[in-house]
């Protein structure tokens, strides 16, 4: 463009001048338009000078101005020198929706149900790394389902499910080392376990939160979650005696040996003679997973009873419990380094890492390193 020379006008000022309209006309109209709650010169006049800046080219038009432009020119906004605005996506039909609901009978709730059952013996067996996507689908399925299921039964039902799990998936990003994740799945759980109607599955999925806290540090606050779980209503006695294991646990992070071994006490002392309940297929107790626990609490104590404690349940655990089996290599690993007997815990501290490198368990990992050298690593103490 040679010097001096006017720049071509824009599309926008074109139909301005075609339809004889006054700069400081179409400003007033575009004021009406926005509907400003003040129209006086002042607003007038720095709305002429956005439009100057419009029609010259020097800044770009909001899309809601767009179309208020147009509608006041009574012509396109393409007509104007406007790109179309994107095609919007239609909202999903409620009815359509709603109808799918209804095709999700009872028989695809239980079924939905059996289909966890089999991710979680798996998750015992293989650990997380090979089921965690196959749940999160899972998961997102059964909430899809609950967000349009009409009838109160069939919600509760499903909503047991998915608390379930949802709680299980939380577990699983824990063991793989993705903390933020799990409160996410975490925080489903308790939605859903809301929507149940269920005290176990809610408390359950409350308390449950309390692992995320540990890993990240946060001990007394996981302990406040885990009483807070506690006084919500009466539980199942195979969920209290849970309880009573995770407040064992907690106490013995912060340091409060004494308090430890009265809820570990307290756990064996209401722990049922059936190691499982139908109304909480998420938990699975018997004695030797009470003593694994306790164990733990009193490695985390340094105290010497652990190494006998930790033996016993690793002498008796199930061998299917394979990430069981891998904690207790590490609590061991834990519990000889603290006594000073270094060779032992890297005998221990070996076989968690090869274990948790086939199951892909970060945590157990993560742990099990501290130890391989016979001294804690720096940084990760």
């Amino acid at each position: 463009m040679a010097p001096g020379s006017a720049a071509p006008k824009t599309q926008l000022r074109q139909v301005r001048d075609l339809l004889d309209i006054g700069q400081r006309r179409a400003a007033h109209g575009l004021l009406i338009a926005r509907k400003a709650p003040v129209i006086d010169e002042s607003t007038i006049e720095t709305m002429r000078q956005t439009l100057s800046h419009w029609e010259n080219g020097r800044r770009a038009v909001p899309l809601a101005d767009q179309l208020r432009l147009a509608q006041m020119y009574q012509v396109s906004a393409t007509d104007l020198g406007f790109e179309p605005p994107p095609p919007s996506v239609p909202a999903p039909d409620i009815r359509a929706l709603l109808q799918g609901s209804r095709r999700v009978t009872p028989d695809d709730i239980d079924r939905y149900g059996r289909q966890l059952e089999d991710i979680r013996r798996s998750d015992r067996t293989f650990g997380a790394l090979q089921q965690i996507d196959q749940l999160d689908a899972h998961v997102k399925r059964g909430s899809q389902w609950l967000s349009f299921t009409v009838l109160t039964k069939d919600r509760q039902q499903l909503a047991r499910h998915v608390c379930d799990a949802a709680t299980l998936a939380g577990w699983q990003c824990l063991d793989v080392g993705d903390t933020a994740r799990a409160w996410d799945f975490y925080d489903k759980a308790r939605s859903a376990g809301f929507d149940a109607h269920d005290h176990g599955v809610f408390v359950h999925a409350v308390a449950s939160r309390a692992n995320v806290l540990h890993d990240c540090g946060e001990h007394h606050a996981a302990l406040e979650v885990i009483d807070e779980a506690t006084a919500t209503a009466a539980v199942p006695p195979l969920l209290t005696a849970w309880l009573h294991a995770c407040r064992g646990e907690a106490h013995a992070k912060i340091g409060d040996r004494d308090a430890a071994l009265r809820s570990f006490d307290a756990a064996d002392k209401t722990l049922p003679a059936e190691h499982e309940d139908e109304r909480l297929p998420f938990i699975f107790l018997a004695p030797v997973h009470l003593e694994r626990w306790r164990g733990n609490g009193l490695a985390t104590l340094g105290d010497p009873e652990a190494i006998p404690t930790l033996t016993r349940a690793l002498d008796t655990l199930d061998p299917s419990f394979v990430r069981a089996r891998t904690a207790l290599h590490v609590d061991l690993a834990e519990a000889h380094h603290k006594i000073g007997d270094y060779d032992q815990s890297m005998r221990y501290a070996a076989q968690a890492i090869t274990d948790s490198r086939e199951i892909g368990s970060q945590r157990n990992y993560t742990r099990a390193v501290r130890y391989q050298f016979g001294q804690v690593l720096r940084g990760t103490a």
